[in-house]
């Protein structure tokens, strides 16, 4: 797999934005809009349905599709529960006997006598949404959802798997991981991943992994397109992208500011259309270096991805607004005049350290 950059990534130890929680279908608003509140507390409630399970009813009792229904036992709007009989067939005076039984819990949603199919509605699913920050609710729409404004300190990253979690960050060396949010400041592994997760960590934030470990840890869930979905037990954000690469300054000492306090990570990503980049949000750090607003003139850099990868130089201008690269994207550079030579270049500023 090859190095993965991500030139526009938000890295900033205080920032000042709305976070907008959308909501399931038919969701009961549990806040109010000026409320105060925080990461965990429940904004709404919903159930969503379960999904419909079919049951072959008539091939499995060896009975034509039209008589379905009476070899059954139960009927529409009946409640069932997994294991539960669900019709028996006799046949040689009752020394062979046919029966099913239902797959899941749920309800009986119909009967075919066309298909000869028993269809089953699993159980409700009750589902919360939670804050996600700490902040104030400024908007409440039952469409869109609620609207949470709120001071943060933030870090895009690359990629990421899994969905959102809230705990205390903590480094790589903590004793106990258990419910928290675990923070590498070096490239991991499978292996160690494999660890924390089966310690009880419910996230891990790491600058680089390489393809290969990615793979054994996700398994067939991975899908690098669009993630968020996945069942691993964990949710990963990779800061940087694939490969050994280092964490950038700025945002170790962003996350390193983060260690000890509660944050909230998730890890969907979608870079088709409506880019989605995964995220961790932490309070804000008075004394964070900000990389949009940073001393840099003079700073010494290496390039760590991208055209001028592995060259060094010297940071001789930092414009404020964003530049047209190459490439024809936008993005916020550092003016890097390379060693050895008089060459000026415009680099992503998430592409030196």
């Amino acid at each position: 797999m090859t190095a993965l950059s991500a030139p526009t990534l938000v890295v900033t130890g205080r920032s000042r934005e709305v976070f907008e929680r959308k909501l399931p279908p038919s969701a009961k608003v549990c806040v109010e809009t000026g409320m105060i509140v925080r990461a965990r507390d429940v904004v709404a409630l919903a159930s969503v349905s379960g999904k419909m399970v079919s049951v072959a009813a008539a091939e499995m009792l060896g009975v034509t599709r039209s008589k379905v229904q009476s070899y059954l036992t139960v009927a529409p709007g009946d409640g069932v529960t997994k294991g539960q009989m669900l019709g028996q067939r006799d046949a040689l005076f009752g020394l062979l006997k046919s029966r099913i039984v239902s797959p899941v819990d749920g309800t009986i949603e119909s009967v075919s006598g066309i298909s000869g199919h028993l269809m089953i509605r699993e159980i409700s699913v009750p589902v919360t949404v939670e804050a996600y920050v700490n902040g104030e609710v400024v908007e409440i729409n039952e469409k869109n959802g609620v609207r949470i404004l709120a001071n943060v300190s933030k870090v895009q990253g690359a990629f990421g798997v899994g969905g959102e979690v809230t705990g205390v960050m903590v480094d790589a060396n903590a004793d106990t991981v258990a419910g928290k949010i675990v923070c590498a400041f070096e490239p991991v592994t499978n292996d160690a991943l494999a660890s924390w997760r089966e310690a009880g960590a419910i996230g891990v934030v790491t600058p680089s992994i390489d393809g290969d470990e990615l793979y054994r840890f996700c398994g067939d869930a991975l899908n690098l397109a669009a993630t968020g979905d996945e069942d691993i037990g964990m949710t990963l954000v990779v800061t940087e992208g694939f490969g050994r690469v280092p964490m950038a300054k700025h945002t170790m000492c962003v996350l390193s500011g983060c260690i000890g306090q509660e944050v909230s990570m998730c890890g969907i990503t979608q870079v088709r259309a409506g880019v989605i980049r995964p995220e961790i949000i932490g309070p804000v750090l008075a004394d964070a270096e900000n990389p949009a607003d940073a001393p840099t003139n003079r700073h010494s850099v290496k390039i760590v991805r991208g055209r001028y990868f592995g060259n060094e130089g010297i940071i001789v201008a930092a414009p404020a607004s964003p530049q047209k690269l190459a490439s024809g994207v936008e993005a916020l550079v550092y003016r890097v005049k390379l060693m050895g030579g008089e060459e000026v270049v415009d680099v992503p500023r998430a592409n030196v350290v």
